[in-house]
């Protein structure tokens, strides 16, 4: 009678045991279930990690934003397969006369790109401009070809002058610049291969990027310049007394001095002063060149 009650006690048991099991695996199989239906409805097609691996319920635009940014700023290299400075087209610096001024023109063309090359011409002078694309009209279009046909340099400086869009990522950089590079292109026949960052390379807008954008353009194979030497045209209030006093005799303190001026549609005074600007310079013995025969010029350098 004992050995029945033995046994009948490790019958019952080890029909518990065999339910306990069953159940467990039950469970197993439906979190199992419930995890991937989750993977699923969130088109993840994985599984997440841990609950810290998912985005919050809270809808927080700006975290998300945050974390998906290397994501898509991992893809700006690939991207924008034309926007390379060509070999055959690669800037060559060349030796110049040791007393050698580069007059550069931001932010044309504009109504006064035409007087600009007229005063060019009649001295024989030669200058670079860093144009801009969303308002380049037919006239500017032509201003450009004539520009290049008598020997004047022409750069890159964004298609649409946003500081705040062009320096939000690098990929929204170099999309800018790309679609200035197909405009040139297509009107001009040609893309240039330097550039000037708005502002300059170390202006205030996009101190988080500037060294990925600049290693990033030099990968491309463009060269960016930045100035010694500013007229100061484009900012407060502007008289002619400001620009030679901005200009003279800073110009003198500088090796092979690369002044900024600017070629936009309120710089009348900028071409006006234009002729007395340049036969300053001239009595005191400069010549004139583009910035494609310079070595490049960066701040901080």
């Amino acid at each position: 009678m004992k050995f029945r009650s033995i046994s009948g006690s490790l019958c019952y048991i080890s029909l518990i045991l065999f339910l306990l099991i069953a159940w467990g695996r039950e469970l197993s199989h439906t979190a199992r279930s419930n995890l991937f239906q989750t993977a699923v409805s969130n088109e993840t097609g994985a599984f997440p990690a841990s609950p810290l691996d998912t985005e919050p319920a809270s809808g927080n635009t700006a975290a998300s934003e945050s974390t998906r940014q290397p994501e898509l700023l991992s893809d700006y290299k690939s991207s924008f397969p034309e926007l390379y400075a060509w070999e055959d087209a690669a800037v060559e610096v060349t030796a110049s006369p040791q007393k050698t001024v580069y007059l550069t023109f931001d932010d044309g063309p504009s109504k006064n790109t035409g007087k600009i090359l007229d005063i060019l011409k009649q001295y024989e002078i030669k200058a670079t401009f860093f144009v801009i694309g969303k308002d380049l009209s037919e006239e500017g279009i032509e201003n450009m070809k004539r520009a290049a046909a008598e020997g004047h340099a022409i750069g890159l400086h964004t298609y649409s002058h946003d500081y705040k869009k062009i320096y939000s990522s690098v990929a929204d950089f170099l999309s800018d610049y790309d679609l200035l590079r197909q405009e040139l292109e297509e009107q001009l026949g040609f893309s240039p291969t330097i550039f000037r960052f708005p502002g300059g390379s170390y202006c205030s807008y996009g101190t988080d990027i500037r060294t990925e954008l600049i290693t990033e353009m030099t990968r491309r194979g463009y060269t960016y310049y930045d100035w010694n030497v500013s007229a100061e045209d484009a900012v407060g209030k502007v008289t002619a007394y400001s620009i030679r006093n901005n200009i003279f005799p800073r110009v003198y303190e500088v090796n092979a001095p690369v002044i900024l001026m600017h070629d936009a549609p309120l710089n009348n005074l900028t071409a006006e002063l234009l002729p007395e600007i340049i036969e300053t310079l001239l009595t005191e013995g400069y010549c004139f060149e583009t910035l494609e025969t310079r070595e490049p010029l960066h701040f901080g350098e």
